[in-house]
């Protein structure tokens, strides 16, 4: 059954896949066509706004008719010469050309300063205040007056962070990198590691538009002058460097693609995937985008999955052309790769069915009935054994003790019955020469019958309660008086004078319904119990008294208490719970030597049951044992 149950787990499985790969299918087909939806919303969005930014936008042209597409807008960090910077340039206004002529020609440096220094203070027009300060920059270095050029520079990058010199150069990267030129001849390897970090901050992230053959001026000049930067910030440098000659290589390209009427077209690149778009306005204006496949797909790609997979069943992953770069990778079961549709990058997509968990399987429909019936049999089989192995074990731990109390009770029927028929011999044989020595033979001879009849008594009383037909006489009894009884009779049974059996009476109790025979018998075996295992100790207390009792099922009810307590070798911790056992006679080693069945604390535990109460045992090792009989004072048993 088992076989057939996982064979046709087998089959379900192969059938499920099948089944997955399905839908897998018809799954990507509706992610493709929510994209191209999405695309078109994003047309639908550039066109609306052709002017601003947009979060997935690479660059943008507009082509009015019959002219050459301009740059409109982008992520450019540096744009082609002369077609796309509209920052202003600083021209150069004729008194500093006069300066400049005292300067270069004339090289009279002292009349040149005061020139310099004399515009500043009277003009307030920027491009003079910039010139008049390159000026002075200049030809502090040329005298040697470093501090002061250093000083002069610094007030340009404070107060011209945005002015551009007429050769489209930024006044601030300019001066920055006269700082670093200064702070080397200086020898101030600090303070020229820092204008030279802000100078790759400002090439990294410019404030202005660049175009190209300034910003590769700039970066050779910093490179001439050492060029100090970290991994990460030259990093950086280059990616700027390639995306701007990624969208140089397409403003060249945008010409034919605009003209082509393409709605759709991948632009293949490992490093900036994109696609191109285009559309017309109702100005009859030509608009064409490139847009970034990496920002589609990092925000769109959860949201169609969001929508599409409603039950998250299925988990995706971006496999580039180039490497196995994931956008998102979960383990699945489940897998089919699809390639992305023509006008996107020739990407894969990778989707997967979710693995679903192992309840849930069992619960789906047609899936999991027949590993659930697989599983069963296996647990059964599993609990079955474990059963079998349980009883066995507990079977031959039961052989072994009744191989030990059928031992010890042979040797308990032995001894009396070979002392008896060695006091037989002599007295039929009339080696008896006295009257007195033959009634101390008579005595030890009825003491032993009394003691076969004592564990006759308590083997037959077993074997009635193993079988469940022991018969109680339930009569009305003074407890106080059936102690008083018995204690004289088992001292003359030990038949040790010395021997102390202290009986103390707390309180008189109610006569009370019990089987005295019963009774007897607990009491009896509790005094040979203490007896046995006093060792060398010869005091054996018994105390009667009376509580309120406090267990739960007799909660408030009268009971009785019965204390028997010696002074002997204790019971182990590993002992007490199981002294009430059949047949169990604790540690061989404490016990060797001392008479026993194995059998006395179990009859004393089901009889105390049988009237209703319980007992309780408290021992320390070497100290004594103290067992404890609680009887409820009860009418009905």
């Amino acid at each position: 059954m088992g076989f057939f149950a996982f064979r046709g787990l087998r089959n379900d499985q192969a059938l499920r896949e099948k089944q997955n790969q399905q839908e897998i299918k018809l799954l990507s087909i509706d992610i493709f066509s929510e994209l191209d939806m999405r695309v078109d919303l994003i047309k639908s969005e550039l066109l609306s706004h052709p002017y601003q930014e947009h979060p997935y936008c690479l660059i943008s042209w507009q082509k009015p008719d019959q002219e050459n597409p301009q740059i409109i807008q982008g992520r450019m960090v540096y744009y082609p010469d002369g077609s796309s910077s509209t920052e202003s340039s600083l021209p150069i206004p004729e008194q500093i050309n006069e300066i400049q002529l005292i300067e270069f020609s004339k090289e009279d440096y002292p009349s040149a300063i005061s020139l310099y220094q004399l515009l500043l203070n009277e003009q307030n027009n920027d491009p003079v205040k910039v010139q008049a300060l390159l000026g002075l920059g200049r030809i502090y270095k040329k005298t040697g007056q470093f501090d002061e050029a250093i000083t002069t520079y610094q007030t340009l990058i404070e107060n011209h962070p945005e002015d551009m010199l007429f050769d489209n150069l930024p006044v601030k990267a300019l001066s920055l990198l006269e700082q670093i030129a200064l702070f080397k001849q200086t020898s101030n390897s600090v303070a020229s590691k820092k204008a030279s970090d802000e100078l790759v901050s400002f090439l990294i992230s410019p404030t202005l538009r660049i175009e190209q053959s300034s910003y590769e001026y700039l970066l050779d000049r910093w490179e001439a002058l050492g060029g100090e930067a970290s991994d990460d910030d030259r990093a950086k440098l280059l990616k700027a460097k390639n995306l701007t000659s990624y969208l140089h290589r397409l403003n060249e390209m945008i010409t034919g693609l605009m003209r082509d009427q393409l709605s759709h077209h991948n632009l293949a690149s490992d490093e900036y995937p994109g696609i191109f778009i285009q559309a017309r306005d109702s100005s009859s204006s030509q608009f064409a985008w490139v847009l970034s496949m990496d920002s589609i797909v990092n925000h769109e790609f959860e949201q169609i999955f969001g929508k599409i997979d409603q039950e998250k069943q299925y988990s995706w992953e971006i496999i580039r052309d180039n490497a196995n770069q994931s956008i998102t990778d979960e383990e699945s079961g489940t897998r089919l790769e699809v390639n992305f549709p023509s006008g996107y990058p020739t990407w894969k997509l990778l989707i997967s069915k979710a693995e679903i968990s192992g309840w849930q399987r069992l619960f789906k429909t047609s899936q999991g009935v027949l590993l659930l019936v697989f599983v069963f049999i296996f647990l059964l089989m599993i609990a079955g054994l474990v059963f079998m192995l349980y009883t066995l074990s507990q079977e031959m731990k039961l052989n072994k003790m009744k191989s030990q109390f059928i031992s010890n009770v042979s040797h308990e029927f032995k001894t009396p019955l070979t002392s008896i028929r060695h006091m037989t011999e002599i007295m039929h044989l009339k080696r008896i020469d006295s009257e007195e020595r033959k009634e101390e033979y008579l005595q030890t001879m009825l003491e032993q019958c009394d003691h076969l009849g004592h564990l006759i008594e308590n083997i037959l009383d077993f074997s009635k309660i193993e079988e469940d037909i022991k018969n109680y006489r339930f009569e009305s009894h003074q407890l106080d008086e059936i102690m008083q009884d018995l204690i004289p009779v088992f001292k003359g049974r030990i038949g040790d004078e010395q021997y102390e059996l202290n009986l103390e009476i707390k309180d008189v109790p109610p006569q009370m319904l019990l089987d005295k025979d019963a009774v007897q018998q607990v009491l009896f075996n509790l005094l040979d119990n203490a007896y046995k295992y006093s060792q060398n100790s010869k005091r054996i207390d018994i105390i009667l008294s009376s509580q309120s009792s406090e267990h739960r099922a007799q909660e408030g009810q009268k009971e009785i208490l019965v204390s028997v307590r010696d002074f002997g070798i204790g019971i182990s911790e590993k002992d007490l719970g199981r002294i009430f056992e059949r047949f169990y006679r604790g540690d061989r080693l404490r016990t060797e030597g001392i008479k026993g069945s194995g059998i006395g604390l179990t009859i004393v535990n089901r009889i105390v049951k049988a009237h209703g109460g319980r007992i309780e045992v408290k021992s320390q090792i070497d100290k004594g044992t103290t067992f404890t009989i609680y009887l409820p004072v009860n009418e009905e048993v």
